[in-house]
């Protein structure tokens, strides 16, 4: 249920950016062994997702801790694109590369 956005939820037209979401439960999943939205009961889940009720374990690497953050916003208009990720990720990896050889 947690791979469900926030869009698909409220049945609102969706595009693409569900999968971005997908990608952010799914890491979550990877780091913790917990879905991000886990509660009680259904309902509760479904309530959590529709606000991103995102509870963070604090054991989670800043970094990922970030990447998550920016996948799981219940605003599909605000949610970072997982090219956008990839771009500068590259970006941050050729400048942290570049300072190596200065």
């Amino acid at each position: 249920m947690d791979y469900l956005s926030p869009e698909m939820v409220s049945r609102q037209p969706h595009d693409h950016r569900v999968d971005t979401w997908a990608a952010g439960v799914l890491l979550y999943e990877m780091l913790t062994g917990e879905p991000p939205f886990h509660a009680r009961n259904a309902g509760e889940s479904l309530d959590r997702i529709l606000s991103a009720d995102l509870k963070l374990p604090s054991s989670l690497p800043e970094g990922a801790a970030s990447l998550i953050q920016r996948l799981l916003q219940a605003e599909p208009s605000i949610t970072t694109t997982i090219i956008t990720i990839i771009i500068t990720t590259i970006n941050n990896n050729n400048n942290n590369n570049n300072n190596l050889y200065q």
